[in-house]
């Protein structure tokens, strides 16, 4: 379920990235914003959220592209321990979904996470967090 998320997340951030072909070597800075703002008899809301990862092309394949998609170079230390899905290593093929190729790596980060939020695997993929716990 992880690992389906974060490829959607890669598949749309790459849709952003290149419009040329690509190259071994080459390097994407994918950003974007979104804002929401709400209004009711009782008041206001809106939100506001910033968003960038890093594309990098490793090596061309027989089988496709080899990516790697990770958050900026001035990310904190505490950014990827939050952002704990990244660096991700992907295929990209030609006609087929994103295949992960890091996914032990990735599992190790987030019990690294979930270890320094004290938070028990039981727990994992029960809570989501806004404002309130649900």
């Amino acid at each position: 379920m992880e690992s389906l998320y974060l490829l959607l997340v890669i598949a749309i951030f790459s849709q952003q990235a290149a419009t040329t072909p690509e190259r071994a070597g080459d390097v994407y800075d994918v950003r974007y914003e979104s804002t929401t703002k709400g209004q009711t008899d009782t008041g206001s809301s809106s939100s506001r959220s910033r968003n960038a990862l890093v594309e990098r092309v490793v090596r061309m394949r027989e089988d496709g592209i080899e990516l790697v998609f990770d958050l900026p170079e001035d990310a904190t230390e505490a950014d990827r321990l939050r952002e704990w899905q990244f660096p991700a290593r992907v295929l990209k093929a030609e006609g087929e979904p994103f295949q992960l190729l890091n996914e032990e790596e990735i599992a190790q980060r987030k019990i690294a996470w979930r270890d320094a939020a004290d938070i028990s695997e039981e727990y994992c993929g029960r809570w989501y967090f806004t404002w309130n716990a649900f």
